[in-house]
């Protein structure tokens, strides 16, 4: 089992990081909360906690090794708490880690249902099956510190938090607005403009009145 891989991040495209350790390099999947961030680290080093996972039709032989990388085990314990959930698997679960495992872990613990219907891939029955099976462990997830180790990012850059401030401005509160803008980028990365990502933001508010 490879539980941790250290290496020079080589690239980052459509949620998997390319890695290279030594005269190897690996393609993990990982989480969309941190794929934006890792762009601007390629060329550094970087350490991932990892799960490799077999996935495909066992019966038919056709078996595919996928390597998913985490920048904390916390990362790594939390979306596998996720996969608990029928449906969720680790890979959707990077899918939804679309935000600070701590704030979704809060989501859950609080029942905050229209918080986790905005994440990605998160409709009612999920986010129900959230709070009502995963509240207890998802305390343990709630402060948890970043490590100095853990890549560097933040919840929103310049364009999002000036989109943030145009939505509020127009009488919505600022945490809706935040997390809208956050459902949007993480749907389409390449959005990088304050008005086209207010415009993608309020598709996503559509999508829960």
């Amino acid at each position: 089992m490879i539980a941790r891989v250290s290496g020079t991040i080589l690239a980052v495209r459509d949620g998997v990081a390319e890695i290279a350790v030594g005269d190897l390099a690996f393609e993990l999947y990982v989480a969309a909360f941190i794929a934006q961030s890792l762009s601007s680290r390629v060329g550094q080093s970087a350490t991932f906690h990892t799960t490799l996972q077999f996935e495909g039709n066992v019966a038919a032989g056709n078996l595919i090794p996928r390597m998913y990388g985490f920048t904390t085990a916390d990362e790594r314990d939390f979306a596998e708490l996720l996969t608990r959930i029928r449906g969720v698997s680790l890979r959707k679960a990077l899918r939804i880690i679309a935000q600070p495992i701590e704030h979704i872990a809060a989501a859950i613990v609080r029942k905050d249902e229209r918080y986790l219907t905005a994440l990605p891939e998160v409709g009612k029955k999920t986010a129900t099956q959230f709070v009502t099976e995963l509240a207890d462990d998802a305390v343990a997830f709630i402060g948890k510190g970043e490590p100095a180790q853990r890549v560097e990012r933040s919840p929103i850059n310049d364009a999002q938090r000036t989109a943030v401030q145009i939505i509020v401005g127009w009488g919505d509160r600022p945490t809706d607005a935040e997390r809208w803008v956050i459902q949007a980028v993480s749907e389409d990365p390449k959005l990088s403009e304050p008005d086209q990502i207010v415009t993608a933001a309020y598709r996503v508010r559509a999508r829960q009145v």
